[in-house]
Formats: C-alpha cells, sequence, structure tokens
C-alpha cells in the first residue's frame, strides 16, 4: 500500500514543470486500502445475510424471536456505517475546504471508528469459515485461532470500507491486472467461499467475478486476463459471467514476436464490458502478432467482430476476420456433427505424430524425428500420436493437420499455447470426401513429409546437465519451406468444402507475414 502511495504522489510530481506549481499533496490514508479482495462481505446483502441467516444457523434455533434479533443487530451496524461514513464526508471536507487541515487526530478517531465495525464483521465471518468459541476448548484456544485466521484470510469488507459506494450500488469503474495464481496454490492459506467460479481454479476468475459483485448495475468493468480465461473449457463459469447480460469487448494478444508488456512473457486478452437491458453482444479481435516498432499504434488498429452467436461452450473465438463467418458456416455445412477427431482410431501400425506447442506452425510427422542424447533415444512429451484405420488416411490425416486451414481453426479457438483434445474439433468427414480429392490429399501428405525431411537439419551439441556433459543430436524442421506444399494442400480442401478464391486466399494468407517472417528460435527450427 505505501509504495501505491508514493507512486501515485511521484505520478503527481512529475505533472509539474515548475517547483512554484507544487501544491500540498493530498491525504489519500482512506482511498487506498490493502486487504484480501476475495475474503469479506461486499454488499448489504451479504452482511444482512451474515447477521441474520448465518448468524441463525450456527446457533441451531429458528424461533422468531432470533430472527427479530438479528435484523435489529444488522440495523444497529448500518446506522454505525453511516454514521462512520458521515466523519468520512467530514474528513474529505476538511481536506478540500478548510485548507487542507487534517490532524493526528481526525485519523485516529476515523480509524477507531473503522476498525470497531470490521470487528463486528471478522467475528461474524470467522463464524462462516468455522472459527467460533464453541469450536474450541477454550476461550484463549478460540482467540488464537481467530488471529490465525485473521492474518491468513485478511479479510477485507467492500461494504464498510466503501460503504457511500457500495451503499448506492458499487463502483462506476472497476479496472485490473488480477493475479494470474492456481487456487491450490493458496488454499493452504486461505479458502474462497460463495464463487460461482469455483471451478475455473484460478484467482483471476475469482477476482473478475469478485469486481462483477462490486460494480454498479451499469458500471465499466476492465480486466487484463490470460488467453486461457476465453479459450479452455474450465474457465466456462467465468466466460458465462462475462457474457451474461452485457457487451463485451475482448482484445487478443499474442507474445511473439513481441509482448503486451515487457517481461510478460504470456498470451493476453483485455476484457471490456458493461451491462446491457438489451440483448447481449460479445465482440472480439483476431489474436494480434505485431513487431516492436507497431507497438505504438496497435491498439488503435484493433477490429472487433460480432461472435455474439458464435461463442461455445468453453470458448469465446479470436475472431480473424468477418469472411471467416462464411468459412465456418461451409465447414459446418459440410460435416455438421462430424469432427476430424471422429478420424482417429485405436491404436495400429498407421501412425502420425503431432507436436502440441505451437507458434507459427503445426508440426505434424509421419515418423519419429531424430533426438538422441549420448547416444540414446529421447521421446519429448510435446509428442503425441494420432493413429489412423489405413494408409490411406494416415496422410490425409497428416495434410489435414498441417493445412492453414487447421492452423487457422485452431488459432481462432485454442488457447494458443499447446493442442488440446477439443482443439481437433474443426468439422470434418472422411468418409465424404470425394474419391479424387482423398487421392490428392494422400499424395500431397506423402509429398510434404518428404519435402519436411528433405529441409531438415540435423544438430550435434555439447551441454551440461546435473553435473554431467552430454552430446545432444537433434533433428530441426524448417516447415515454412514447405508453404507451397501446404498451399496446395489448402486448395484441394476449399474445392471440398466449396470456399470461394477469397475464402481460400484469406485462409493460404493469414498471418502470413509472421510465419514466413524470421523465426524467434535459436535454431532457426519452426515451431
Amino acid at each position: 500500500m505505501e509504495i501505491c502511495k508514493l507512486r501515485l504522489f511521484l505520478k503527481l510530481v512529475a505533472q509539474v514543470e515548475k517547483v512554484e506549481q507544487i501544491e500540498p499533496l493530498p491525504d489519500i490514508d482512506f482511498n487506498i486500502r490493502a486487504g484480501n479482495t476475495l475474503v469479506g462481505y461486499a454488499t448489504a446483502d451479504q452482511v444482512r445475510k451474515a447477521f441474520t441467516e448465518e448468524r441463525k444457523s450456527d446457533l441451531e434455533v429458528q424461533s422468531k424471536l432470533l430472527l427479530d434479533s438479528s435484523e435489529d443487530d444488522y440495523k444497529r451496524f448500518e446506522e454505525s456505517v453511516e454514521l462512520v461514513e458521515r466523519a468520512f464526508r467530514q474528513y474529505r471536507i476538511q481536506q478540500t475546504t478548510y485548507g487542507g487541515k487534517i490532524t493526528h487526530k481526525d485519523k485516529q478517531e476515523l480509524r477507531k471508528r473503522l476498525a470497531e465495525l470490521t470487528i463486528q464483521l471478522d467475528g461474524n465471518l470467522a463464524n462462516e469459515y468455522g472459527v467460533t468459541p464453541k469450536n474450541y476448548g477454550s476461550k484463549s484456544a478460540y482467540e488464537q485461532a481467530f488471529i490465525t485466521w485473521k492474518t491468513s484470510h485478511q479479510p477485507f469488507h467492500w461494504f464498510v470500507e466503501f460503504y457511500d459506494i457500495m451503499s448506492t450500488g458499487g463502483f462506476d469503474v472497476i479496472i485490473g491486472n488480477p493475479p494470474y495464481v492456481e487456487y491450490p496454490k493458496v488454499r493452504t492459506i486461505y479458502t474462497i467461499k460463495d464463487l460461482t467460479t469455483t471451478a475455473c481454479n484460478n484467482l483471476y476468475a475469482y477476482c473478475s467475478e469478485r469486481s462483477l459483485i462490486l460494480k454498479s448495475r451499469y458500471g465499466r468493468f476492465g480486466m487484463i486476463l490470460p488467453n486461457s480465461s476465453i479459450s479452455a473449457d474450465k474457465m466456462s463459469p467465468l466466460q458465462n459471467k462475462l457474457c451474461l447480460n452485457n457487451i463485451a469487448w475482448v482484445s487478443n494478444f499474442a507474445w511473439r514476436p513481441s509482448k503486451l508488456f515487457e517481461g510478460a512473457n504470456m498470451l493476453l486478452a483485455i476484457v471490456l464490458l458493461v451491462a446491457t437491458d438489451e440483448i447481449q453482444s460479445t465482440y472480439t479481435t483476431r489474436y494480434y502478432k505485431w513487431y516492436k516498432e507497431f507497438r505504438d499504434s496497435l491498439f488503435q488498429n484493433l477490429s472487433f467482430n460480432d461472435v455474439t452467436n458464435i461463442v461455445l461452450e468453453g470458448s469465446i473465438p479470436k475472431f480473424p476476420d468477418i469472411i471467416y463467418n462464411s468459412i465456418l458456416q461451409k465447414l459446418t455445412k459440410k460435416a455438421p456433427n462430424q469432427y476430424i477427431a471422429d478420424s482417429f482410431s485405436s491404436y495400429s501400425k498407421h501412425v502420425i505424430y503431432y507436436f502440441r506447442a505451437v507458434l507459427y506452425w503445426i508440426k505434424v510427422l509421419d515418423k519419429e524425428p531424430i533426438f538422441k542424447e549420448d547416444g540414446e533415444n529421447v521421446v519429448t512429451g510435446e509428442m503425441k500420436p494420432i493413429f489412423s484405420k489405413d494408409a490411406e488416411a494416415r496422410y490425409i490425416l497428416a495434410s489435414l493437420l498441417s493445412s492453414s486451414l487447421f492452423f487457422t481453426h485452431y488459432i481462432t479457438w485454442s488457447s494458443c499455447q499447446v493442442i488440446n483434445a477439443r482443439d481437433f474439433h474443426l468439422h470434418f468427414d472422411l468418409s465424404k470426401i470425394q474419391s479424387n480429392y482423398k487421392k490428392r490429399l494422400f499424395e500431397l501428405g506423402k509429398t510434404l513429409q518428404t519435402d519436411y525431411q528433405h529441409n531438415s537439419n540435423i544438430m550435434t551439441r555439447n551441454y551440461a546437465k546435473r553435473d554431467r556433459q552430454f552430446v545432444m543430436r537433434k533433428q530441426y524442421f524448417y516447415i515454412r519451406k514447405s508453404k507451397l506444399i501446404i498451399d496446395e494442400i489448402d486448395e484441394v480442401l476449399a474445392q471440398h468444402y466449396g470456399f470461394t478464391n477469397e475464402e481460400l486466399d484469406f485462409i493460404i494468407n493469414y498471418d502470413i507475414k509472421y510465419r514466413m517472417g524470421n523465426t524467434d528460435d535459436e535454431n532457426g527450427e519452426d515451431e
């Protein structure tokens, strides 16, 4: 909190050009608060529940007398909060009207009143977490348990700390960059209760939901989130929260060749939304890549597409262009209920290998690449097999998975980090391809694999690992050198699906500037 204050003060001072322009800096002690965003009472309804339903349940008494008593307790608490809010208002008036003179006594009085309210709410909240006198053998044991709980959970009660805002509906604007931390990593320290996004298992989802609770009905929401927030099945609860009854704008950013924020080697999405009384709408951008010299003009050139009726469970698409909508329709029409994965078989001798990590190309091979350490074969966990029923299906699948059509599909719907099972849901029915197209895809698949091998390079390197010297011999592939063959594959697929020349041109040239540009890999291999 102190660092935050210092940075704000430095920012204010930085706006001043002459020493004479410096004015007394405002007191912001009560504008910046620290605590656990996810633990504590945010709204009047939550506080009322703590004084009525929760207390009633804890004491296991169902009498009307108790309920009436709890309601009275809540009313007295609310009156106390209102008195503190009046004191806050007077405090602000002193800051702005009476020369900005705030005494230490003024601050102490406000802090004392806040502490009294917080103690009441902390006690109620601890009760919900099972920290109650009846669960401990003595008063001292309970008090120690309460201190331990409060230290680990650091409850923050928005309803009290920002009473004037929360009592009138919430914040008009909430922006943030929440922690990208998996919940199990902090669950031993503190636990989260009563969130619908619990299954997402990540703090950024919880902070996003909490922000939507804190936001006023028509307030604005803006969060910088990992790309997985809009493209992973387990994030469906969060995606539903973001889209439900809102107008949402989602912009999507790669981290290579350049990053959105220096030091943040992550794929990011910026989510902006506002509630609507009309039909909910969702707009997204393509998956943006850029070179660092174009960073300053990146946001001015964002283009959004309406995907309201294209959002699927588990994924808000990174829609590349309006023309892709007609491509999707033709894919669906050709194979409405069939997908690439339906053409996979159980274990057989007809196998191809795909590599899960994807940057500019999807690497699919018909045999394991050379990879040895001190003469011993090494199999990377990133290489996964796909089995097919026969040799023809094997190379047709190799063609399809290597195509720019599949690459575009992958970038649009996936997390853009690794290929998962759900990413094979491109509409495709092997049994309904015309024989001449089958033959051509089979031939191109074999030609492509030959070309991959021809363009590959086997390198030998010496390196140390675990205090030992190793000799590594590894085969590297340069897929972009086979782009003309991949284009031929896409031309056959275009005929099969009935794409127009314009649609084919879009697919073949999708992200071509970066796919055919200089690679970032030190060995030059196309990933």
